[in-house]
């Protein structure tokens, strides 16, 4: 269509260029008498072929833009028939395996509609259940975190003792940047802690709930501090490591993970 009016477009400027190159040879055939009027005949002529050329090459330049415009829009016009023969293939495939799988279901509830309906309730009962560690009660999700110090740290007197790496972090519940633990389900948890102590020097640390000591622990001159307890946690309790002492140094290096802090679900509440 675009090729068609470029056409209809040249052959209207190459009609126009024709009818300008008669009248202007008529005028200077009947002004050839006087110079003048024949100098500016042939002006107006010059003039007049450098417009039409002009317009031609516009055209030209036109009817190539619309070319190129042309095979791009085929060439989508192709991408998009590809797609939609594969999404229909893809809906038959899907077709039928629904109308299987419903078959199946409906050959299964006929036979015998008791044993697909306690399949059913089983297949409910494991997927809102977990196995937790140490053959406790079963959970909605089971909860695990073990968090180690990677290089020394310098405590003030009640400073948190932030466990900088995670290695293990099951239920979110150890916060990284501040080294606390949220209980994020009651239960019977073991928590444990090491601290190293560093060159020439005691620390004092302490594991605590909510801000209260559960227990201490205590190292000297690259010694360990290590305290593992069985503690029963509320849902939103925090627990940390913290210093109690004036100041002291907790000492780790590389990965050699000296110091450790870690928790477990072992039975919900």
């Amino acid at each position: 269509m675009a090729n068609h009016v470029v056409f209809f477009v040249v052959f209207f400027c190459s009609f126009h260029l024709v009818s300008t190159v008669v009248s202007a040879i008529s005028y200077t055939e009947t002004t050839d008498r006087n110079p003048t009027t024949s100098v500016y005949a042939e002006q107006t002529l010059s003039l007049n072929f450098e417009l039409v050329l002009k317009r031609l090459e516009n055209l030209e330049k036109e009817n190539q833009l619309l070319k190129v415009a042309n095979v791009e829009l085929s060439t989508k016009t192709l991408r998009l028939e590809e797609k939609s023969d594969q999404l229909e293939e893809s809906n038959i495939v899907l077709v039928e395996e629904v109308k299987k799988i419903k078959e199946s279901l409906e050959t299964k509830t006929n036979l015998n509609p008791e044993i697909a309906e306690n399949e059913k309730n089983d297949d409910r009962s494991k997927s809102k259940k977990s196995i937790l560690v140490g053959g406790g009660k079963n959970a909605t999700t089971p909860v695990g975190f073990t968090a180690v110090l990677t290089h020394d740290v310098t405590l003030g007197p009640h400073q948190t003792l932030e466990y900088d790496k995670v290695l293990t972090n099951i239920g979110n519940g150890y916060d990284v940047r501040h080294g606390y633990f949220t209980v994020p389900i009651s239960g019977l948890y073991i928590v444990s802690a090491t601290t190293c102590s560093g060159a020439n020097e005691g620390i004092w640390t302490e594991i605590v709930r909510n801000g209260i000591q559960l227990v201490a622990l205590y190292g000297d001159d690259y010694d360990f501090g290590s305290h593992t307890i069985v503690v029963s946690l509320e849902q939103n309790d925090e627990v940390w490591v913290r210093n109690y002492a004036s100041s002291g140094t907790v000492h780790s290096i590389g990965t050699r993970y000296y110091s450790s802090f870690s928790g477990v679900l072992i039975a919900a509440a």
